[in-house]
């Protein structure tokens, strides 16, 4: 039945935009998720927060829906007795029947601990894994009958949809999310604005999670009234209701979630707006630990990075940027290039300074995009990532893994700060912020604790295989590399 409900929105789809040529055809496509829900919800989330598809006004209506799920059949009593046994289980005072929220993978419970403490359940659904490889079969058999019609040259659908599946499978491992909350539990105990719930591992197991409650307001929440009612009213109802406006949850919430990436080997990669909480007093809560990214190993890299960035376009030392962009993201490249050059002659130019000039000069040439980011003042840092790092493509430069999800988490911060507070550019600000409080000298670069001596013979193989595609993409630029090893005598 479902396969048959996708089939008709796709061809639906297909028609309003190919043939009646619609200016609306993206109506279609939340037609499709209000009916479907559940993991669709999540679909479109992801989409939106990740990709430039949807234009701005479909991104904010894409994180107003609610991801409430009808109830699956779920024995309450013969769940928690199967996973917990009765000993453990008498350590609950009361658990509510019903549950008070119902997501896509979970129904979520209310229930009143022996001593008192107020936690919720949030149990796993049945047969969850089965229900979602069938969606992720239908969604890409979907996607390639789309492509059939409308191939996407500048954006990888199926790619999309291996990413968005890797993580939803980490949400469903409740084992790890439990060490996740435990670990940031520990990190922010005390803090006088950020408060973990705390989590319940002797009762937690692979299908139930056992948490403190937390009350407040979800930040969900805080979105919706913003776009129902007048700005002068969503000030007042945010005061009253929280004591706090909307400067300081995006100044206060955006800093605690950056600096993690520093300070912690961890970061909170999943700044969903249903997933934090705001409480009185300018204090916040994070409820969902399913997702969360490891933070850099180079941290003076990173920090030097920031540091940079944030500088104005006319202020950018780009040799610079290139050079810890190199260093971070094709560390053992760049250290082959130095290895080798230890084996030049006095009177040859350096292999790393040919390459950084180089580099300079494309970024140097890509100044103009991050001038227009800076005049729009869209402050758009995940643009400028994916600008210098795909500059630097040439030079073996990656992506390294965790930046992956730090610049997935700053678009979902930039993607709600944008609802909440439209005119408020606080990024730059906030990054500086970061930088002021944390003690640079204290930072660690682990590539290079760890490294090991690259053989020369090594280094020269990785070098010379790297040369042979400058030749066909940079003849200049080979020109130089090879007078510059024409003077090892072997080469």
């Amino acid at each position: 039945m479902r396969l048959f409900k996708l089939l008709k929105y796709l061809l639906t789809y297909i028609y309003r935009k190919f043939v009646s040529k619609s200016q609306n055809e993206t109506e279609i496509i939340f037609q499709a998720v209000e009916e479907l829900g559940g993991i669709y919800v999540k679909l479109i989330q992801f989409v939106a927060l990740n990709t430039d598809l949807l234009n701005k006004k479909d991104r904010t209506r894409s994180l107003m829906f609610f991801d409430q799920v009808p109830m699956s059949k779920l024995n309450l009593e013969a769940t928690l007795t199967e996973e917990l046994g009765s000993e453990k289980l008498s350590m609950f005072d009361s658990i509510e029947k019903k549950p008070f929220a119902t997501g896509t993978f979970a129904h979520v419970y209310r229930a009143k601990m022996t001593n008192g403490q107020e936690t919720v359940i949030k149990i796993k659904r049945p047969n969850i894994k089965s229900t979602l490889w069938l969606d992720f079969v239908l969604l890409k058999f979907l996607v390639r009958i789309f492509n059939l019609f409308f191939y996407q040259k500048t954006v990888d659908l199926i790619g999309i949809i291996n990413e968005f599946k890797s993580n939803t499978y980490k949400e469903l491992n409740y084992l790890k999310e439990a060490d996740n909350a435990i670990y940031f539990h520990k990190k922010y105990k005390g803090h006088d604005q950020i408060h973990i719930p705390f989590t319940y591992t002797d009762l937690s197991t692979s299908k139930i999670i056992v948490q403190e409650y937390v009350g407040g307001v979800s930040l969900t929440e805080v979105l919706r009234m913003k776009i129902q009612v007048p700005d002068d009213q969503f000030k007042s109802w945010l005061f009253s209701k929280i004591g706090t406006n909307a400067h300081s949850i995006l100044k206060n919430l955006g800093y605690e979630l950056f600096i993690q990436g520093i300070r912690f080997e961890k970061f909170y990669a999943d700044p969903h707006p249903g997933n934090i909480k705001l409480l009185p007093n300018n204090k916040y809560s994070l409820i969902d630990f399913g997702i969360v990214g490891l933070s850099p190993k180079n941290k003076r890299n990173f920090y030097n990075i920031i540091k940079l960035v944030v500088q104005r376009t006319d202020d950018l030392n780009t040799k610079n940027l290139g050079k810890e962009f190199l260093e971070w993201g094709a560390a053992y490249f760049y250290q082959c290039l130095q290895v080798v050059d230890g084996h030049l002659s006095k009177d040859s130019s350096r292999l790393d300074d040919l390459v950084l000039k180089n580099y300079k000069m494309i970024l140097d040439g890509k100044k103009e995009i991050f001038r227009q980011i800076e005049i729009e003042q869209e402050e758009n840092f995940t643009q400028m990532f994916r600008t210098i790092i795909e500059a630097g493509g040439k030079f073996n430069l990656q992506i390294p893994t965790e930046m992956l999800c730090i610049l997935r988490t700053i678009y979902l911060c930039k993607a709600w700060g944008e609802i909440l507070e439209p005119g408020l550019h606080y990024m730059r600000e906030t990054y500086q912020m970061v930088l002021d409080n944390v003690d640079y000298h204290s930072l660690i670069n682990y590539d290079y604790l760890e490294e090991t001596s690259i053989p020369f013979e090594v280094a020269l193989e990785k070098v010379l295989d790297w040369l042979t595609g400058i030749a066909e993409s940079d003849s200049s630029l080979y020109k130089k590399l090879q007078l510059s090893l024409s003077s090892l005598t072997y080469v």
